[in-house]
């Protein structure tokens, strides 16, 4: 198969919201295994799939920002991430390479526990179209996000996000 390929059949996932490689493989090759004879393994198309995902990624910002020209509301929230169970985040190597990028100790509201990892923020428009996304450490309060959007291209429009984006000098 080609990368272009490759591509589309992960894009072409994406916009049915397929998110389990499993499952489009699966429905691939049981309901169009005749259109498709060089189908490569489930595990080939999982491998060159993630080594093309920064193309991926370019193909979906023009193709986003188009979806999202005439929108005005957009949202924002963020989800944990861990990295490893807390009781192990002396011995984790992982990600540790740089301090920048290092995960850390953060406080989940929604659990009400610790974690050990980081936090992925999204922005997406009220539709459910990805805007932008951003990867912090765990400590990293929502809040700070917010002047990350505002470089985003982001203007004039109304932004919705639960209380942990507030702050003091933000009301």
């Amino acid at each position: 198969m080609s990368d272009c390929q490759i591509i589309a059949f992960a894009i072409t996932g994406e916009s049915l919201g397929i998110d389990s490689e499993a499952f489009l493989w699966a429905k691939i090759k049981t309901e169009h295994a005749d259109d498709f004879f060089n189908l490569i393994d489930r595990s080939n198309f999982n491998r060159r799939r993630k080594r093309l995902y920064p193309f991926i990624e370019e193909l979906n910002k023009p193709i986003a920002s188009y979806l999202n020209e005439r929108e005005d509301c957009f949202l924002v929230d963020s989800v944990f991430i861990s990295v490893s169970k807390h009781a192990c985040e002396q011995r984790s190597k992982v990600c540790k390479e740089n301090f920048e990028t290092a995960p850390n100790k953060g406080y989940s509201a929604v659990n009400k526990t610790w974690y050990y990892g980081h936090k992925l923020h999204l922005l997406t428009s009220a539709s459910g179209v990805f805007h932008s996304m951003n990867l912090s450490k765990a400590s990293v309060h929502d809040v700070h996000y917010l002047s990350q959007v505002k470089h985003s291209g982001l203007n004039n429009c109304i932004l919705l996000g639960d209380k942990s984006y507030l702050s003091n000098s933000h009301t």
